[in-house]
């Protein structure tokens, strides 16, 4: 069958619709078998039985529905049934196997792509007004398992979810799954009773792989030019809970509360990063470092020498005991006014910690975090200090040297005593300047 319907009166346009397949049974009992429609960007297939009590008599008092349907090629197969005297109320036992909800909303019903390599998820508007009535609408009771669910940035395999649905509020049972090879298990609430929605979600996420996920959000979990860092790791989020309320995703954002303790560990590799670092500090800064690496490190823009190159053996020794190996990770970020500050969060690493101060604006989207790296040798202050500052796409990085002692055999980095990179020329005093102390690193890559 095709045919072209016309929608909302004569003034309205024409709208294409294309149906194939069987119909059989009466106005109140339909059995479709390959039933296909195509509208409105739409593509809909079922096989199954349809019940409309009441049809032949008039408008039917309820719909059930058991079968298989499938929306632009995602495909669910359960029961639904529906009340349509008074409040409509719906209860739903469904199951897919492959199931991608960007695929059903997107206009047009087309997937909205990744993000490219190196970049986030378009922003949606921060004004952009959140319609609540919906949730009013209607009463339901769904529940839904999908051996792999989509919607992006996430990917959630054997997702399980259980909602009731009562005059506006939505509680969340439960929304268990393994997202980025991790476990997350969620329950809360979404409050839709008033015009400014509310929110209230509690649980766990553990074991989320930070490589998987970083690639997924990013595009990569791969950062630098000619030097390279890898990021891997593993991290724990428990007693999760972020709460926001706000009648546009701008207030909302403004309105974040809650937040998290983090455990776990952060695997920075790198195979030149080190050996490139200490052949820069022999003062071939410009042509030897790498330029993204330099960004990262405020390094570009100095002038080559004696004093850049003993920042960057500094940083040499510092690196070295934090790549190619698991460094644990523990604290707590909070989140408040829609700003996230930390509590005692740090990374561990061989011989040095890093401890991380940060306030982060959701709303805002800018950053003003500081870590402090202090070595084993001289914990009475920071060995290097780095920052970044301003927008969180693009911030203001900077490191400086602390006030910290050089570990024993390597000359102090806060006078002009170092040149690095195995270099014999004398030093300040006319004493011979120690050598780099920074050695070579196996390749990593493929880890």
């Amino acid at each position: 069958i095709s045919r072209v319907a016309k929608l909302g009166g004569a003034s309205a346009p024409a709208m294409p619709v294309s149906a194939s397949g069987g119909i059989a049974g009466n106005v109140e009992h339909l059995t479709f078998k390959d039933l296909t429609v195509n509208a409105m960007g739409y593509a809909l297939r079922a096989t199954g039985q349809l019940g409309l009590p009441g049809a032949a008599k008039g408008a039917p008092s309820a719909a059930n529905y058991k079968g298989s349907l499938s929306i632009n090629g995602q495909v669910l197969d359960g029961s639904v049934e529906a009340r349509l005297t008074g409040k409509p109320n719906i209860v739903a036992d469904l199951k897919a196997n492959a199931f991608d909800v960007d695929k059903i909303t997107s206009a047009g019903g087309g997937a909205v792509p990744a993000p490219a390599r190196g970049q986030g998820a378009a922003r949606a508007p921060a004004n952009q007004p959140i319609d609540t009535s919906p949730l009013r609408s209607v009463d339901a009771s769904i529940k839904f398992t999908a051996a792999s669910f989509a919607m992006a940035p996430m990917r959630i395999a054997n997702a399980d979810l259980s909602v009731v649905l009562k005059d506006g509020l939505l509680t969340l049972n439960h929304f268990k799954g393994a997202l980025w090879s991790g476990n997350l298990n969620l329950s809360g609430t979404v409050d839709g009773r008033h015009p400014a929605l509310a929110f209230d979600l509690k649980g766990d996420a553990n074991g989320i792989l930070l490589g998987e996920m970083l690639r997924s959000t990013s595009g990569t979990n791969q950062f630098g030019g000619g030097v390279k860092v890898t990021i891997d790791g593993k991290i724990d989020a428990t007693n999760l809970s972020i709460k926001g309320q706000g009648a546009t995703s701008g207030d909302i954002k403004s309105s974040l509360s809650g937040g998290a303790n983090l455990g776990g560990h952060v695997y920075a590799g790198a195979d030149k990063a080190l050996t490139m670092i200490g052949s820069a500090a022999t003062g071939a800064v410009g042509g030897v470092i790498d330029n993204t690496l330099g960004n990262v490190l405020g390094a570009v823009g100095q002038k080559g020498g004696v004093g850049v190159g003993n920042l960057l053996n500094a940083i040499s020794l510092v690196l070295n005991r934090f790549v190619n190996h698991n460094s644990p990770l523990s604290g707590r970020l909070d989140v408040a006014g829609g700003v996230i500050t930390d509590k005692g969060l740090a990374v561990q690493g061989k011989g040095a910690t890093a401890n991380i101060s940060t306030r982060t604006s959701l709303a805002a989207s800018t950053t003003d975090t500081t870590i402090n790296f202090v070595i084993s040798e001289d914990t009475s202050a920071p060995y290097l200090i780095t920052t970044a500052r301003g927008a969180m796409t693009s911030p203001s990085l900077n490191v400086v040297r602390g006030s910290a002692k050089d570990p024993p055999g390597m000359a102090s980095t806060l006078t002009n005593g170092i040149t690095g990179g195995g270099s014999t020329a004398p030093a300040q005093g006319g004493q011979p300047a120690q050598r780099s102390i920074i050695p070579g690193l196996p390749n990593i890559f493929g880890r």
